[in-house]
């Protein structure tokens, strides 16, 4: 019984990395099991789907694949996150592990997951876990190839490939609205995307990064490393940009930049485009509809904002089987 669900699963990942050109590089399969080749380059077997699984990172994938039956443990800032408390009215009932950085290995441990999901930027904690017998899959991706990829690995290891195909097929068909319309833009626009603290911007090599790359604008944060340098207002000052953009999660808002004598010479203030985004997960499905809410924003003429948020609330409606709040 036990090989034959297997092969089921197989075949039912073979039958969609095949057709969606998937490489082998993150996945190799055989009659022992299958091994997941992880964002920070582990290997990790599995011989047979995960019934349980705990999501310290990347937990916008659970209402987007369909898992929270299977849903045991979560990040504590799972359960400030919009998406999953209207996707889920009973999260309260899911257990509280911590977060990426700062887990309860104990309570982990009590919970014996058959998967951890979590962010590839505390590599040490990944090793804690995985000495603690525990299969530990950590992703740090950098595009938004790579949030596709990466919600592909998921999906395998829960049994549910073909609900990440869907979610993959919804988001790119959103990027491809969004390139269209870009292309009729004659004079792209310089945009800063600023982050946690309004001198710490957007840099390289990363998703945010790979949006603005996309949207085809002018980038000057790309000149920098890591993927969100501290850079000061001087050096902002000097770069001028026609538009700024807020992380959604930052503790600022738009008036504060607005409101604010040092920044009043940038352009996109005199002009008062500046905007903060909603507070969605990049690592996740909903970076497509931020891409669509920052070209929205970017290039309002080329964008109506009526058509926007209608193909936003679908996406979400669709893909998460709710509509959050504006």
């Amino acid at each position: 019984m036990r090989f034959s669900f297997f092969c089921r699963w197989f075949r039912s990942f073979a039958r969609v990395a095949l057709a969606f050109g998937c490489s082998a590089s993150f996945v190799a399969a055989n009659a022992a099991g299958l091994q997941l080749t992880d964002g920070l380059g582990r290997t990790v077997a599995f011989d047979r789907p995960a019934k349980t699984a705990v999501y310290l990172g990347f937990y916008e994938a659970i209402p987007a694949l369909k898992i929270w039956e299977q849903t045991t443990g979560l990040s504590r800032f799972a359960f400030d996150n919009a998406l999953l408390r209207a996707s889920h009215p009973g999260l309260e009932s899911i257990a509280n592990v911590g977060s990426a950085s700062d887990i309860h290995a104990e309570k982990l441990v009590k919970l014996r997951p058959d998967v951890v999901i979590t962010r590839g930027d505390h590599p040490a904690l990944v090793t804690f876990m995985a000495q603690k017998g525990l299969k530990v899959l950590a992703f740090n991706p950098h595009t938004l190839e790579d949030v596709w990829r990466d919600l592909r690995i998921q999906a395998t290891v829960m049994g549910k490939p073909e609900a990440a195909e869907k979610v993959v097929s919804e988001s790119k068909k959103m990027i491809k609205d969004v390139q269209v319309r870009i292309q009729r833009v004659a004079q792209p626009k310089t945009v800063l995307w600023l982050w946690s603290k309004p001198t710490r911007i957007v840099g390289k090599d990363s998703v945010t990064a790979d949006i603005m790359r996309m949207l085809q604008v002018q980038h000057p944060g790309s000149q920098y490393a890591p993927s969100t340098p501290e850079i000061g207002l001087e050096k902002i000052v000097k770069l001028n940009p026609d538009v700024i953009l807020i992380w959604g999660a930052a503790k600022y808002s738009e008036s504060d930049i607005l409101n604010n004598p040092q920044w009043r010479s940038i352009k996109a203030v005199r002009n008062k485009q500046v905007f903060k985004a909603p507070n969605w997960g990049v690592w996740s499905p909903q970076a497509a509809p931020l891409t669509l809410w920052a070209a929205t924003r970017i290039y309002p003429e080329h964008f109506d904002s009526g058509w926007s948020q209608a193909r936003i609330d679908a996406f979400h409606q669709k893909v998460f089987g709710v509509t959050i709040a504006k």
